[in-house]
């Protein structure tokens, strides 16, 4: 995907692949996520993979967790302050967005790991064995592969990256 360099400011550009959607996260500025309803938001960890800042929704409650939590954004709730976050992004010096991207950065690589967030299941699946005296062999298990290429190491149930193309590996 190439946009026409005599395009500047914001572009919907509708749905994107995911090999255009992470070359769109290493060249962009910021992200701003409106979205209020969301569970787990992939994409501010691809975001912050790329130290970029984000700007999400005041009133989603996990998005906004993790903003204030890994400091690498701000927060907007109401129309003004979505104006607003857009004149601060525009205004803001590459020091203080490179410091914001960087502070997602180390957030990412501790909550939004495929490694790391299974070590922690494995470590809790553990410890409830132990304390339980059982021995669960997780079903699932098997059958999840990953992708090394991607920069999110992402699980995938098939042979081969949706997003890189690239062959998969088990678990």
């Amino acid at each position: 995907m190439v946009l026409p360099a005599d395009r500047t400011g914001i572009q919907d550009l509708g749905a994107v692949s995911e090999a255009d959607k992470h070359r769109l996260l290493a060249g962009c500025v910021a992200l701003f996520n409106p979205s209020v309803n969301e569970s787990y938001s992939r994409v501010l960890m691809e975001a912050w993979h790329y130290a970029r800042p984000i700007v999400a929704h005041a009133d989603c409650l996990a998005t906004a967790a993790a903003v204030l939590d890994s400091g690498g954004g701000w927060l907007a709730g109401s129309e003004g302050a979505w104006m607003d976050a857009f004149v601060r992004v525009d205004r803001a010096a590459a020091e203080e967005m490179a410091a914001l991207g960087a502070a997602g950065r180390v957030y990412a690589q501790e909550y939004g790991d495929w490694e790391t967030a299974i070590s922690r299941y494995e470590a809790a699946i553990a410890s409830w064995s132990t304390r339980w005296n059982l021995r669960p062999t997780p079903s699932w298990a098997p059958s999840i592969r990953w992708c090394p290429a991607c920069p999110m190491a992402t699980p995938f149930p098939t042979k081969y990256c949706g997003s890189t193309g690239a062959p998969t590996s088990r678990l």
